[in-house]
């Protein structure tokens, strides 16, 4: 598990990266943690991969410059995967064991600028400049539009499933299939009501409603699904293969299910969000997830700060994250 700290210090624990593990890279604001290798962008916008580069998933290339979101992740039978998508939205992938270079480019081929991109493990989402959503299926040539949903608020990927929230806060599931919903990862709740954002298990889901309650559903046999007794108002979610962790409004991480490697033990005195009121917030300050395939012996759960502003489309980027330690909240405002 990994996680970015309010000092802008990445911090992982669990696994390869045992007890509390501070990478190396200052300030950062945005991690991507895959099966065996993590990346992160630090204020200046450059990309740093650690860990696995079985596959070249580490190997950032050199002319990369100013990227502003990283995926890490382990697709299908192609191996490990690290894509960026750089300043102008041009998406960069590198990693795998893609025979044909221009892989990527086939895929992607007529969409243009990339505002934001959820691989799963046998698929892989992305969000145009335009708001459309596409998906990219293991086996096909082209990535195919997404009809019926568009400019997400949030979205993530598991193995086989994809759950978004849609401009109006309701949480959908697709594909609409057997194999997605095995084990009921897209049986979303009919009380859940208006969803503020969504993590992505391998075949669990986890949403957190409008009045700040962590809601989770899909494979538990590991415990991933069940809610500790003393978890109170969330603020942000992530989930990763068959672990859940989330981030209360007093600041607590808080991590459950398989503790196989060491991924729900969360290191004492992590400094992560200053205490604020969580009730009727119309915006909140997250911690953005992506969710790892099923693959590699880490279960890991990424987070990164970022606003969710209530018209949906947009984000606020701050000029010196560094300077960034209070948040503060209106009603239409922050």
């Amino acid at each position: 598990s990994c996680i970015v700290t309010l000092n802008y210090e990445l911090v992982c624990f669990g696994g390869c990266f045992g007890a509390a593990w501070r990478a190396p890279v200052w300030p950062v604001v945005s991690v991507a943690a895959g099966p065996e290798h993590v990346c992160a962008i630090d204020a200046d916008g450059t990309l740093t991969c650690f860990g696995d580069n079985s596959f070249g998933q580490c190997d950032v290339p050199n002319n990369l410059g100013p990227v502003k979101e990283v995926a890490a992740f382990k697709a299908g039978s192609c191996g490990a995967h690290t894509c960026t998508i750089k300043a102008d939205g041009e998406l960069v992938c590198f990693g795998g064991d893609d025979t044909d270079d221009s892989f990527w480019g086939k895929m992607l081929s007529g969409i243009g600028e990339v505002l934001a991109i959820a691989p799963g493990g046998q698929h892989f989402n992305l969000v145009d400049k335009y708001g459309n959503v596409w998906v990219y299926t293991e086996g096909h040539s082209l990535a195919e539009l997404l009809l019926g949903l568009t400019s997400p608020l949030a979205f993530a990927a598991g193995t086989w499933h994809s759950a978004a929230v849609r401009s109006d806060g309701k949480l959908v599931c697709f594909p609409d299939n057997s194999v997605a919903n095995a084990m009921g990862q897209c049986e979303v709740p009919a009380e859940i009501g208006r969803v503020r954002t969504v993590a992505a298990g391998a075949f669990h889901t986890c949403a957190i409603t409008a009045a700040g309650e962590l809601v989770c559903f899909g494979d538990n046999r590991y415990g991933q699904c069940t809610l500790p007794c003393e978890l109170n108002q969330v603020v942000a979610v992530a989930a990763g293969s068959r672990h859940t962790c989330a981030l209360t409004v007093s600041g607590e991480l808080v991590c459950f299910g398989s503790n196989s490697d060491g991924q729900c033990e969360v290191p004492p005195g992590l400094d992560l969000l200053p205490s604020m009121p969580a009730s009727d917030w119309r915006h909140e300050a997250l911690l953005c997830v992506r969710t790892p395939s099923i693959f590699g012996k880490m279960l890991s759960t990424l987070m990164t700060l970022w606003l969710s502003m209530l018209d949906f489309g947009k984000t606020v980027g701050v000029e010196d994250p560094a300077i960034l330690n209070r948040l503060a909240f209106g009603y239409w405002h922050g």
